[in-house]
């Protein structure tokens, strides 16, 4: 229903029902119940910075959330960032390697600090030990696209480990594609910010679990670039026993010189990125998360299995 409509037929009946049941004038009690339902209605723009509270050095691609939605946005190069939300909303602000905070939409201070977290990451083992040179290649990379996939805010494939080897990741892939005409004309593409993310299998859900990374690892994307391969040799990860989510993140472009943050309202983002997916796997491995915080869901391609052309690559330790 129409937010306007609503308020003028409370605002009709309101007199009514209180003259019925009291017999005296109802202006007053019915104006405060009128001011007081349009407040909490109400919209706000917020702009804000997110800093470190050690330093308060300026937090950049932070993730800025309105709880229990998909709408959102992230912190620019300077920590800053403006979000509309409700009155009644509440902000969920978090970036790797600090501590997530929840604040109200009516009570935000100017700069929003974030206290350091320590990472609990057991499947990282740091060692001096060569690995061999031969990779051996896992996941969907090199199948052959047969699509892609837009509109969500970051895409995962899950990788089993299938001999549960002790095996050291060496390398992450990804494949994007991108539209060649939108609206009868080429679309103009921006260099694109994406952030690496692995995740533990969840033992409920079988989903994207904890996080495994062990800082935030991003990559800049040109025009035409497609193909994206983060080399992550020297954190030495070990690939879990029971298989990863490897998953790649959309916070932003450059345009002329200039970081934009993607946002819920920014329909930039879905022609900026297309997510490739492949039909040569028989089991769905995909998910995708659609909002700003950690909502993960299963990929749903209908009865032909689609999975997303990602992959890695190991090294026996």
């Amino acid at each position: 229903m129409d937010q306007g409509k609503h308020t003028d037929n409370v605002w009709a009946v309101l007199p009514v029902v209180f003259r019925m049941l009291t017999g005296k004038s109802c202006i007053l009690p019915a104006l405060i119940y009128f001011i007081t339902l349009t407040s909490f209605a109400q919209d706000l723009t917020i702009r804000k910075i997110v800093a470190a509270a050690r330093d308060h050095q300026p937090v950049k691609f932070a993730s800025v959330a309105i709880r229990n939605s998909n709408h959102g946005t992230y912190t620019n190069l300077s920590g800053e960032f403006s979000i509309t939300c409700r009155s009644s909303d509440s902000l969920a602000i978090s970036a790797v390697g600090y501590k997530k905070v929840i604040y109200s939409c009516r009570s935000l201070p100017d700069t929003i600090l974030l206290n350091e977290e320590a990472l609990q990451l057991p499947e990282v083992v740091v060692s001096a030990t060569k690995h061999k040179q031969h990779p051996i290649s896992l996941g969907l990379y090199n199948k052959k696209c047969s699509g892609a996939y837009t509109g969500a805010n970051a895409a995962a494939l899950y990788i089993a480990n299938a001999g549960h080897l002790d095996l050291h990741i060496t390398k992450v892939l990804f494949l994007l594609s991108k539209l060649t005409w939108i609206y009868n004309k080429k679309p103009e593409f921006y260099k694109l910010l994406v952030r690496l993310k692995l995740y533990k299998r969840n033992a409920f859900y079988s989903g994207p679990g904890e996080a495994i990374l062990p800082q935030d690892i991003t990559e800049e994307v040109s025009e035409k670039q497609t193909s994206i391969v983060f080399n992550i040799d020297s954190l030495n990860i070990t690939f879990p026993a029971d298989g990863i989510f490897v998953a790649i993140e959309f916070p932003g472009y450059y345009s002329d010189g200039h970081f934009t943050p993607f946002n819920s309202n920014d329909q930039n983002k879905y022609i900026q990125y297309n997510a490739a997916f492949t039909n040569q796997s028989d089991t769905p491995a995909s998910w995708i998360r659609l909002d700003y915080e950690n909502d993960w869901r299963p990929l749903k391609t209908g009865d032909t299995v689609y999975n997303f052309n990602f992959g890695i690559e190991v090294t026996e330790r």
